[in-house]
């Protein structure tokens, strides 16, 4: 009796172990291969300066030459200074340009259009692409959060370049307050 409830137990063990590894094959199987455009979070304080990192995720099926990104921004509570190229779009010998126009739909807010174009054809690889610098306006208040809304569209190295769909995450900029420092006139000298 002892000898069938260990095979028993042998074999259930085997068989769950199986299962286990054909769903997370299935699982990896399953993983999406679309492009992602990834928009990041800064921090920082009334009337300063916030970099947002802009990176592309990009898939082994698709060789992406270009992207264009709009990025939708409060602009009472922010403006766009520029846009430095990063590692990835260095690799790939792109151009990195950055333009801003009022929003037709709600003139309350922005417009961020960047173009990022690699200029060999070259496929441009994951990592980051550019950092967007925006300045913080001192209209903002230390409990405002700026969200960056983000569409893209992605652009192959084929000849004509084909559109790519991009999954996108939208930014955000958290505006702080500088936290007042107190201190001891007699323990500073």
């Amino acid at each position: 009796m002892r000898k069938s409830a260990a095979v028993l137990t042998i074999l259930v063990g085997l068989l769950c172990a199986a299962g286990f590894s054909d769903a997370r094959a299935g699982a990896a199987q399953q993983e999406p291969t679309t492009p992602r455009l990834h928009l990041g979070s800064d921090q920082t304080n009334i009337g300063e300066q916030a970099f947002v990192p802009m990176m592309l995720i990009s898939s082994d099926e698709v060789n992406i030459g270009g992207v264009q990104v709009e990025i939708t921004f409060a602009s009472r509570l922010t403006s766009f200074e520029e846009a430095r190229k990063d590692l990835s779009a260095v690799s790939a010998d792109a151009d990195v340009s950055a333009e801003t126009r009022r929003d037709a739909d709600d003139p309350e807010n922005s417009i961020l259009e960047v173009k990022i174009e690699s200029k060999t054809k070259k496929a441009i690889p994951s990592g980051i692409l550019a950092h967007l610098f925006f300045r913080i306006s001192k209209e903002a208040t230390g409990h405002d959060t700026i969200e960056l809304r983000t569409k893209a569209t992605a652009f192959t190295t084929d000849s004509p370049p084909r559109a790519v769909s991009l999954l996108t995450d939208n930014g955000v900029i958290k505006v702080i307050e500088k936290p007042v420092l107190f201190a001891c006139f007699f323990y500073m000298h």
